[in-house]
């Protein structure tokens, strides 16, 4: 009797293996694999033949004496059907559980371990074959589709058992791969799972040609190819599967299917005995087939949708139940069917289950008395045609049946958000009393969380309102005693900032930097510590610009860094603290980057004005008989002078002590009866001082000095001064620029506004209030009358600060009163009227010697307003310092 060759969707068995072609390379690194691992991983993508692989090409490989297979489905649950199969295995399932084999009754050595209940089995199971044992778990996925996780879990516990035994237990598994990612658990407990592993690829042309020409040669089969055009047909059917889809490959299922359907056409016999012969003819006669599976179900469900006379769609729902929600297969019973689909009567069941197995679309197993869909590929096509509300369903289905299945006592009740999705469909689907039971359950459950839920945050928002209240009042009065704090800290930080300032004003720059540097450490807020940043960069100016002790200047930039750390001038501090710079010019470029800079240049160094000269600089010198005031030696004559500058205001206190620090000199020793004070005219100024100074100015310039000084007592044979117990040699490089003391015509040039100003009694006005301090308006108020010393004394008389009274009108300061300002020139009482017999006088410089001393100009606090006139001459001895005795310094280019 010839064989039919085509299997349709049903997978090869051990005795098919005469028609099993085309996965003989699958086959034999399969049967390699069997001796090299007891846990042997089969995987590969629906309809690739992974089940006819190891049913047909792996059992057809060993002798029925060479292995014993058990091939195992999950059924209900896995490891209730691996009991079921070890138990049919081995014929006599009770006898090993009640106990009555004599080799179970033996007592175990007290050193082994007891063996579980799967591990005895399989050792009875061996003893009763003595042959390896297979354990082949085919549509591995059911477990993870179908299965509980607790159904999970027991078998991989399972598994490691049996990887445990003593006599040869292989287990081998298929799964469809993109069911791979649920085996994370299973792989983590069992670390072999993964170790040799299979995948099953889709047929390719090659294998498909295999197939085709190897079945065609079948000495016995019904089936043949048209001698000469074996590999042409081979590829057309190839091609026709295959239709538009760039791929390589196709699925075997399609093929089958597609061999089927073609046999047909040839031979018109349903029964599949008649002879048929594949040609290119029948091929083409075929057309464009489109999808195979799709095309052949459809067909189906119309064929019997016609015979019983039922719309196609009630056809559709009989067999939707058959499937997964993921498009696999799942095995059902008639009566189970007929539960899934309560408003189908059972004759349409029954008529239709039979036409189903009868078209080869449903397959009926006999042992577990089961209908199942014949390929996850039809399964596919069956959950293509569901709606999304038959999906939602079945989702609700799903969710309800898994949760409803655990274990009364590990059950949870369904979360609210369950709730929402279940509650539109519940009318729709049909329930058992446990699962209706358990949703209403869930529902008071639900209520009665949500109720406790709120009684829990009532009584959390009282705790908390209670805590808070109690926190409240905490950090009320931790407020309190952190502001208490912090004013005591802002009083104690302003004390020494305060007296920090007060300290550089009064020139004690030493104990300045000592009281701001406790400043800095002391605990108070960023606005209170920024107020230090300008007296601390005045100090490090102060120290930097002297000269003289550069650990100050440093000690100064430190805090800086502390007060700023990311200012733009963090960089230059760094690295004046790394270098530990020492000389004066390393500084420059640090003092320049200060934001005070240009202020404290200006605090520290004179400010030059240019004196207007007019067209050939000559002017009127002295004063005529008449002008209020006027004394003999102030005869009037001409002068005429070369261009020069000069300073804004006397040399302050602030100028003066700079000159000190860079030279060693004592600031203390010319403070006056009421303090010293920045800035105020510097007093207590010798005549030689100013020499010394002048010197010193052009020398932090970089100039070379106007004055060449020699200190030695009595030196210079021109001062016939008696008093002048110095007499030291003063020449003046009359060629050299630069900073040096004014000439008398120079001062009073600069006092009168240059070349062309309106003639005045004083510096800039004819009312001496206006512009200058004298006895009458130096002390703590007003005074009249005629002048008394100690009137002066007693009302504090004193400097004040420059610049407070009116410039004039060139910009100068205090040059009428506040304190008298030494001139180059040796005076003499008859100097002005030689002079004026010369006729214009180019740049005079005075008498060539004097028994009466140095001139003195402007006048000064504790003067009669006469004396504060601009053409007022005064002669003071060299040496001689006094409180109201100070100068200024011009500029020569």
């Amino acid at each position: 009797m010839k064989r039919y060759p085509f299997k349709f969707l049903d997978a090869y068995t051990r005795d098919d293996r005469d028609i099993f072609f085309g996965r003989e390379e699958e086959v034999e690194a399969l049967y390699q694999m069997a001796f090299q691992t007891d846990l042997l991983l089969v995987y590969g993508a629906s309809g690739t033949g992974k089940t006819s692989l190891i049913m047909c090409g792996l059992a057809g490989r060993f002798k029925p004496y060479e292995w014993l297979a058990l091939f195992i489905r999950r059924g209900n649950n896995i490891n209730e059907s691996l009991q079921k199969a070890l138990d049919e295995a081995r014929g006599n399932a009770g006898a090993l559980r009640s106990g009555r084999l004599d080799w179970l009754d033996e007592p175990e050595p007290v050193e082994t371990a007891p063996l579980s209940h799967i591990s005895r089995q399989l050792n009875a199971l061996y003893q009763q074959h003595f042959k390896p044992l297979y354990l082949i778990f085919d549509q591995f996925e059911e477990l993870y589709i179908l299965g509980s996780r607790e159904e999970q879990l027991a078998f991989i516990d399972m598994v490691r058992d049996m990887l445990q035994q003593e006599h040869p237990v292989k287990i081998v598994i298929s799964i469809r791969e993109e069911y791979l990612g649920y085996l994370y658990d299973f792989e983590r407990k069992v670390p072999e799972l993964m170790r040799k592993k299979l995948r099953v690829e889709p047929m390719n042309l090659e294998k498909v040609s295999a197939v085709i020409e190897s079945v065609g040669r079948l000495p016995n089969g019904n089936a043949r190819l048209l001698p000469g055009e074996e590999k042409a047909v081979a590829e057309g059917i190839f091609e026709k599967i295959k239709g538009r889809d760039n791929t390589r490959t196709i699925e075997l299922p399609y093929l089958q299917v597609f061999l089927d359907k073609l046999y047909l056409q040839i031979s018109g016999d349903q029964s599949r005995q008649a002879d048929a012969v594949f040609s290119m003819a029948e091929l083409q006669k075929t057309g464009d087939i489109g999808d195979v599976l799709r095309n052949f179900l459809d067909e189906q469900v119309l064929q019997t949708a016609g015979n019983m006379n039922v719309p196609p769609d009630d056809i559709w729902k009989i067999l939707s139940p058959f499937v997964t929600l993921e498009g696999t297969k799942e095995p059902l019973s008639s009566a189970m069917l007929q539960e899934r689909l309560p408003d189908a009567t059972p004759g349409l069941i029954g008529n239709c289950l039979q036409a189903f197995q009868h078209s080869r679309i449903l397959r009926f197993d006999e042992k577990e008395q089961r209908y199942e869909i014949a390929h996850d590929s039809l399964a596919r096509q069956v959950h293509a045609k569901r709606s999304d509300e038959e999906i939602a369903l079945l989702e609700v289905q799903r969710l309800i049946h898994s949760l409803a299945a655990t274990k009364p006592e590990a059950r949870e009740p369904f979360s609210e958000r369950q709730l929402d999705f279940i509650t539109p469909h519940i009318e729709k689907i049909v329930l058992n009393a446990d699962e209706l039971d358990w949703i209403e359950k869930s529902r008071d459950y639900l209520r009665q969380q949500k109720e406790t839920e709120k009684q829990k945050q009532r009584e959390e928002l009282e705790k908390a309102q209670r805590q808070a209240a109690i926190e409240k009042e905490l950090a009320d009065k931790a407020n309190a005693a952190l502001a208490e704090l912090r004013h005591k800290n802002v009083s104690i930080f302003e004390s020494f900032s305060n007296l920090g300032t007060e300290l550089i004003r009064s020139l004690d720059h030493d104990k300045a930097l000592e009281k701001l540097s406790v400043a800095v450490d002391i605990d108070v807020d960023a606005e209170f510590k920024n107020l230090l940043i300008e007296p601390i960069e005045e100090l490090l100016f102060f120290f930097a610009e002297s000269g003289r002790r550069p650990d100050l200047a440093r000690t100064a930039a430190e805090l800086l860094f502390r007060l700023a750390p990311n200012s733009a001038t963090d960089p230059l501090l760094k690295r004046c603290l790394d270098e530990k710079w020492e000389q004066r010019n390393k500084f420059q470029p640090l003092l320049k980057a200060l934001r005070s800079y240009s202020q404290l240049q200006q605090r520290y160094y004179p400010v030059m004005i240019p004196v207007p000269l007019g067209k050939n600089g000559v002017f009127d010198m002295g004063s005529g008989d008449g002008e209020w005031g006027h004394q003999n030696d102030e005869t009037l004559h001409q002068v005429k002078l070369s261009p020069y500058s000069i300073a804004e205001t006397p040399v302050t206190f602030y100028q003066f002590a700079l000159f000190c620090e860079a030279n060693e000199k004592s600031i203390a020793s010319r403070t006056p009866y009421w303090g010293r004070f920045g800035d105020h005219p510097a007093v207590n100024i010798s005549w030689y001082d100013t020499i010394e100074y002048a010197n010193w100015l052009n020398n932090q310039y970089s100039r070379t000095p106007c004055y060449k000084l020699n200190r030695k007592e009595n030196s210079d044979s021109k001062n016939l001064v008696k008093n002048d117990w110095l007499k030291w040699k003063v020449d003046w490089k009359h060629k050299a620029g630069g900073f040096r003391l004014p000439t008398e015509a120079e001062w009073e040039l600069a006092a009168r506004g240059g070349v062309g100003a309106p003639r005045m009694l004083f510096a800039g006005s004819d009312e001496l209030d206006e512009v200058g301090w004298y006895w009458q308006n130096s002390g703590d108020k007003p005074l009249s009358g005629d002048w008394d010393l100690n009137k002066i004394f007693d009302n504090n008389g004193r400097t004040h600060a420059v610049k407070i009274k009116r410039r004039n009108n060139i910009g100068l300061y205090d040059m009428s009163g506040n304190a008298w300002e030494w001139c180059w020139d040796w005076y003499a009482r008859d100097y002005y009227e030689k002079c004026r017999d010369k006729g214009i006088v180019n740049n005079p410089t005075g008498a060539e010697s004097s028994e009466d001393g140095r001139v003195l100009r402007g006048g000064s606090w504790l003067n009669l307003a006469e004396n504060c006139r601009v053409a007022y001459r005064l002669n003071f001895n060299p040496d001689d310092r006094d409180y109201d005795v100070g100068f200024r310094v011009v500029f020569v280019p």
